[in-house]
Formats: C-alpha cells, structure tokens, sequence
C-alpha cells in the first residue's frame, strides 16, 4: 500500500484534493449513506461511472451496486484552473478560488489515487495549451 506522505505528496505537486470519498463497501445498509445517496440521486456522471440509471429510486441504490459488485471507493476531487500564464508557460496563477471537480470510482485505493493525479495533471496541461494558443493569437 501507499506511503500515506508519498501520496500526500503527489497530490500537492499535482494540485489536486479529495473533496467527498466514499468507500462504498462500508456505506451499504438496509438504507445506504446519506453521503452516497446524494452522490447517486444528484449526479449524473457518479450514476455513470457506477453503472447506475440516472433515474434510480433511493430504494433500489443497495440492491443494484450490491449485484453489479460496485463496492470500492467512490470519490470526488478537485483541482484549480490555472489562468494568467506568461509568454513561454513557466508561470501562472491558480488558486482554489477558480477550480472544477471530477469524481472517480475504482476497486483499488491506489489505482484511484493515481487517476486523480493524473487527470489533474492534463486539466493543467489542457489549461496551459489553451492559454498559449491564444497568445499566439490561435
């Protein structure tokens, strides 16, 4: 398992934070979670990624994530968007006031942690290109 500092540090480098973790396998009961029935009844891509039908009825939740094996970790994150880039992209301004989420949905705790690095890591990238496409007046 991850070093819990080595994976604190990936997450600083990368600018990128778990705002809502759920891990599902210890949220089901007769009634699931609040936390995960928010997640599931508000949001479309969590429905998604769950294999869930975006009009599912709260009383169906446990069944339909028990039978479909859905019970590793669920989890939102967030990072900031870099704006203000100079001239050749070696500096920029970001901060957690400007930022977007994503969540994510995996068996494996690791496998998790790297896929919210990693996709903070292109939205930064995919900011930068931007950016620089528009100072070359593209």
């Amino acid at each position: 398992m991850n070093n819990k500092k080595e994976v604190n540090g990936r997450f600083f480098d990368a600018e990128v934070r778990c705002e809502r973790f759920i891990p599902i396998y210890m949220c089901l009961a007769e009634r699931p979670s609040q936390d995960l029935l928010d997640a599931v009844l508000e949001e479309e891509s969590v429905c998604d990624l769950l294999d869930l039908p975006h009009d599912i009825e709260p009383s169906e939740v446990y069944e339909m994530l028990y039978h479909k094996n859905k019970l590793g970790f669920l989890a939102e994150f967030a990072t900031p968007k870099p704006m203000q880039f100079n001239s050749d992209g070696s500096s920029w301004v970001s901060g957690w006031g400007y930022y977007q989420k994503k969540w994510f949905y995996s068996n494996d705790i690791e496998a998790l942690e790297l896929a919210a690095v990693q996709w903070a890591n292109e939205q930064f990238e995919e900011c930068k290109a931007e950016s620089m496409k528009e100072k070359q007046g593209g």
